[in-house]
């Protein structure tokens, strides 16, 4: 028997309802000694073959300490990469919907690695209207894979914003 694929979800009940987002990555591997074989993950692969209206069975766990702090007045550091976007995403929902309610929001900043920006960028146009929501104040992208010879990470661009960050902790920021 396979072991349990844990995803997080991508949206905000406040602002998508019912409708649960998921954020699934897939790409296809070659196997090592058999070119005519690739590997596509099995959860992965199976979610993109699903079709609108099936029918899954799902089951639902908490992350107990892994959430949005209600305190939006306090600033708050987003770290992610890859689909671990996923709850980044869904917590920058969750401030849309406070802001819009009319919470006054502290600054926000996020910081996100990314293979490049071609293929892998794929929620640019949401982190757009967070910033023009003013849900995001600040974006620092890291690209691991888009210049040949250089790979940027996350935890580069956190040194790279130290000001930034410390600050924003100073100021008793979330992470």
């Amino acid at each position: 028997p396979l072991r349990p694929r844990y995803y997080s979800p991508s949206s905000s009940p406040r602002m998508h309802g019912d409708v649960v987002h998921l954020t699934i990555g897939r790409e296809d591997v070659p196997v090592p000694e058999r070119p005519d074989r690739v590997f596509s993950g099995m959860s992965s692969h199976y979610l993109h073959s699903v079709h609108e209206g099936a029918r899954l069975n799902v089951f639902l766990e908490g992350a107990d300490g892994f959430h949005l702090q209600s305190d939006v007045a306090r600033p708050m550091i987003f770290v992610s990469a890859g689909t671990g976007f996923a709850p980044m995403r869904a917590f920058l929902w969750e401030r849309v919907a406070f802001k819009r309610d009319g919470a006054a929001l502290a600054e926000a900043a996020l910081f996100n690695g990314i293979r490049s920006r071609s293929l892998d960028y794929i929620y640019r146009d949401e982190i757009d209207l967070f910033r023009a929501e003013g849900v995001l104040d600040h974006v620092h992208l890291a690209t691991s894979r888009e210049q040949p010879g250089r790979r940027e990470y996350v935890q580069e661009r956190l040194r790279e914003e130290g000001s930034l960050v410390w600050r924003l902790l100073d100021d008793g920021g979330y992470v």
